[in-house]
Parts: structure tokens; C-alpha cells; sequence
């Protein structure tokens, strides 16, 4: 029993590496269920392991456009949020995401979006903040123009101190 559970771990390795699942988590607790002669070979398809790269590729590209996004179009960011929904990805859905986010690179600053996204980024930080840190935030909010923005760089500068990861990749600061 113990070659077969090895001969199944390595018909599986690379694509459970691949596709973080329950299935997966279930299927290899199973395996000490197995009969001695039981035999269980399923072979993964490539095509849906390519999807799902790509899904995740794409997700991590997302995750740094995000926050960007927020800031100029709940429209738009809405439609690229709809694109990850599911389970599916595709070339089309690919192609979409690029489009959208190449027309939102070009809009002009939406001061309400921009508050809405400032104000979600806040979220990391309101239960780590000084209330004196969250006060400046809100005067800097509050201050904001069209031409003049001190919110930012302070979201800026706090993702920094509280080594937020997350936001320090997104392209909201660049």
C-alpha cells in the first residue's frame, strides 16, 4: 500500500503543486482508505491546469491594479471584478481584462471613486492606527481636490510603517 500511495503522490505532485484545492487535500487523505490492490490513476487535463495558471497569474496582476482601479471607475472595476468570478478563465476573458484596465489607465480622477478607494484602503489600517493617524486621514481626505491630494502619500507612508505588503505592490502609488 505504501508504493502505491507514492506511485499516486507522484502521478499528482506536479499538478496538486499547481492547483491549490480541497480536492486535492481530500484525495491524498483518502488514499490511507485504499484497498492493498486498489489502483486509482486520474490523470489531470492540461488544458484546465493552463486556466488555471493563468487565472492566478492574471489574479496577482489584478490584486495590484485593484485599488487603482477603485480610484477612477466603480464601473469599470466592477467589470474586471466580474471577469474573476468563477471557475473559468480564457484567452477572451484575458483579452477583456486588458482592455478594461488600459481604458481605466487613460480616465481622468473621479474625486468620488478616489475617496471610496482611499477609504477601503484605510480598512488595513483601522485597527492598527493611532487615533491620531486616523484623524490626519480624514483631514487629508476631506481636503482632497482634484489638484491637491495629501491622502495618498499618507496611505503611502502607513503601508510602509505597518508593512503592508499588499498594498506597498499596488499600483495606487506609483
Amino acid at each position: 500500500m505504501k508504493a502505491q500511495r507514492l506511485l499516486i503522490y507522484s502521478i499528482f505532485e506536479k499538478y496538486f503543486q499547481t492547483v491549490d484545492n480541497k480536492f486535492a487535500v481530500f484525495f491524498l487523505s483518502q488514499l490511507g482508505n485504499c484497498e492493498p490492490l486498489t489502483l486509482i490513476i486520474v490523470l489531470p487535463d492540461v488544458k484546465l491546469i493552463g486556466e488555471v495558471n493563468a487565472m492566478h497569474v492574471l489574479q496577482k496582476e489584478w490584486a495590484q491594479w485593484k485599488y487603482f482601479v477603485m480610484a477612477r471607475s466603480q464601473k469599470e472595476y466592477l467589470a474586471i471584478r466580474q471577469l474573476f468570478s468563477g471557475n473559468h478563465w480564457s484567452e477572451e476573458k484575458r483579452e477583456q481584462f486588458y482592455l478594461h484596465l488600459n481604458i481605466v489607465k487613460k480616465m481622468p480622477i473621479d474625486l468620488k471613486a478616489q475617496r471610496n478607494a482611499y477609504e477601503h484602503v484605510w480598512g488595513y489600517f483601522k485597527k492598527v492606527a493611532a487615533p491620531e493617524e486616523k484623524q490626519q486621514f480624514f483631514i487629508f481626505l476631506n481636503q482632497m481636490t482634484e489638484i491637491e491630494d495629501n491622502a495618498l502619500p499618507y496611505l503611502k507612508a502607513l503601508a510602509k510603517k505597518y508593512q503592508v505588503d499588499y498594498l506597498l505592490t499596488s499600483h495606487l502609488f506609483d
